[in-house]
């Protein structure tokens, strides 16, 4: 299985809410290290600190959870990747010119899309509705993700 996880779904992993341990076993059994591009990582960090500004959570929660991301960083369980930009975002606008009149269309949900589909991942992770049919429509499978 090649697979893209979104944003949401690194934030439902990494910072602690009541999915995070059946999200983490699943991980576990899927036995992958998870991928992340720079893109990914922005977004995962600047979520997890609007949690803060919203008061979802602590400021010590942020520490840990940066803490255990660059852990998983080091021992190879997160794997960061190179992505040709170009080429993502002219996927991105070929996604948009075929979707955004039809549905629900973020840029940053686009990209995230459009890396997947360059980068020949078949299987996409997401916690996030919308998104989920952006990526069907771009081809890509959306997987099912434990409660």
């Amino acid at each position: 299985m090649r697979l893209y996880f979104d944003p949401s779904l690194l934030i439902a992993i990494y910072l602690p809410e009541a999915r995070t341990a059946s999200l983490r076993a699943w991980l576990d059994e899927l036995g992958l290290p998870i991928g992340v591009n720079v893109w990914q990582e922005l977004e995962f960090r600047n979520s997890a600190r609007q949690k803060i500004l919203r008061g979802e959570a602590a400021p010590g929660d942020l520490a840990r959870t940066f803490r255990v991301f660059d852990d998983d960083c080091i021992a190879g369980r997160v794997v960061r990747r190179t992505v040709p930009w170009e080429a993502a975002f002219a996927e991105a606008e070929r996604l948009s010119r075929k979707c955004a009149t039809d549905q629900s269309c973020r840029s940053f949900d686009l990209i995230h899309v459009a890396v997947a589909a360059i980068s020949g991942l078949r299987d996409f992770a997401t916690l996030d509705v919308g998104q989920a049919g952006l990526a069907r429509a771009a081809g890509l499978t959306v997987i099912q993700l434990p409660d």
